[in-house]
């Protein structure tokens, strides 16, 4: 029994190790090949996740109304309908909504983006900027809540602030599962005045120990500072 108990604890690794990390979580890693046409194999734009259609879009969204679109900086520094988005790198994930997708007879599924990986052992929580409405995250097939975490500064003038949401992970930490992201509010482009309104994903990463906001970081510099400035002044 104990040497059987042991043969499914050995399969059962070496299965959790094959499927292998999350991969290009902040989708800078696609085909070069594909770079600069408007439309892609989704494998080559978005390497490591599957997404609700065949084609990915680039840098191009006034013709893509309910698809998936890659961007890059130089495609948002010359496009107007892409430099109120947010980017992180090079690269980033936009979704532009159809709201034809939730009348009859059409019925579609919401907009997803989804990837099959191991949550690393250690891992407490997964941090990600995204802009829009109504997204819903599944690990594992449930949903789970998605929290607000942190506002960033940045230095472009067009996007100064970059909004990061977090996810609690450690109940599936070391296991495989399926993560993914639906964007379920149809007309957030609020047509017409919707350039540079779309959803974004970008920058995710998982993370042990729970990223302190920078305010705090700055306001614990502040008080220890002080507390250090009193402590010399009381020497003195």
């Amino acid at each position: 029994m104990i040497r059987i108990q042991g043969f499914a604890l050995a399969l059962a690794l070496a299965l959790r190790a094959a499927s292998g990390e999350f991969i290009n979580l902040g989708f800078e890693d696609p085909d070069p090949r594909a770079i600069g046409y408007p439309y892609a194999n989704e494998k080559s734009l978005l390497s490591g996740w599957d997404t609700y259609l065949d084609t990915v879009g680039y840098n191009n969204l006034t013709q893509l109304f309910g698809f998936c679109v890659l961007f890059d900086d130089i495609g948002r520094s010359r496009n107007p309908d892409l430099m109120a988005v947010p980017l992180v790198g090079r690269f980033g994930l936009g979704v532009v909504p159809d709201a034809a997708r939730t009348y009859p007879p059409i019925q579609l599924p919401p907009p997803y983006v989804q990837q099959r990986g191991t949550v690393p052992v250690d891992a407490k929580g997964l941090f990600f900027l995204w802009q829009g409405e109504d997204l819903r995250v599944f690990l594992g097939g449930q949903q789970v809540p998605v929290y607000p975490w942190e506002q960033r500064l940045t230095d472009d003038p067009r996007v100064p602030v970059h909004n990061y949401y977090a996810v609690h992970v450690e109940p599936w930490a070391g296991q495989e599962v399926m993560l993914r992201f639906e964007f379920r509010a149809f007309e957030y482009h609020a047509f017409p005045d919707w350039p540079g309104h779309v959803h974004v994903l970008d920058d995710l990463h998982f993370s042990a120990i729970p990223e302190p906001p920078p305010r705090w970081l700055l306001l614990a510099g502040l008080w220890w500072l002080a507390w250090r400035c009193g402590r010399a002044r009381g020497a003195g």
